[in-house]
């Protein structure tokens, strides 16, 4: 049986986003170990330390794969950079922040400070991150700006 060190390790270490499955035949868990084992995970998720949002299993406060941000200002290479239109400051902290890559396809207006728009997010690399960074996002799709009310 893996360690809570080892579950997060391995978690940590892969790429994409994991669940129970490919933890379970990383490590090699199978019949009456899996009760054990998810009383492991149960754990690890009571202690903040990985969440598990539909079957998938991130470490606490990575962001998913697409998600709607808001352009919050730009960096001083003059790219847009934002942060995650909903974010729980209080249990999360501060918001990540990501850099808006610029569109390809250059369809429609170019989103501005102030937008928010659906991206498809990149976890960047220690190496590769800078000045705060940890994400990068290519737009989706721009949204209507939020009316006030």
């Amino acid at each position: 049986m893996p360690t809570k060190e080892e579950i997060l390790d391995f978690i940590r270490s892969s790429p994409d986003r994991v669940g129970k499955r490919e933890i379970a035949r990383a490590f090699g868990i199978k019949g009456g170990d899996r009760i054990e084992f998810k009383r492991l995970l149960a754990e690890l998720a009571e202690d903040g330390l990985i969440s598990s949002p539909r079957k998938r299993i991130a470490r606490s406060g990575d962001l998913p794969r697409v998600s709607v941000i808001k352009i919050t200002g730009r960096d001083e290479h003059g790219e847009f950079i934002a942060e995650p239109a909903s974010w729980d400051h209080a249990q999360a902290g501060d918001a990540p922040k990501i850099l808006v890559l610029p569109d390809r396809r250059g369809a429609g207006p170019a989103p501005g400070i102030g937008d928010r728009v659906l991206a498809r997010l990149e976890r960047l690399s220690a190496d590769m991150a800078s000045g705060g960074v940890t994400y990068q996002a290519r737009t989706i799709k721009r949204l209507e700006r939020e009316r006030g009310r």
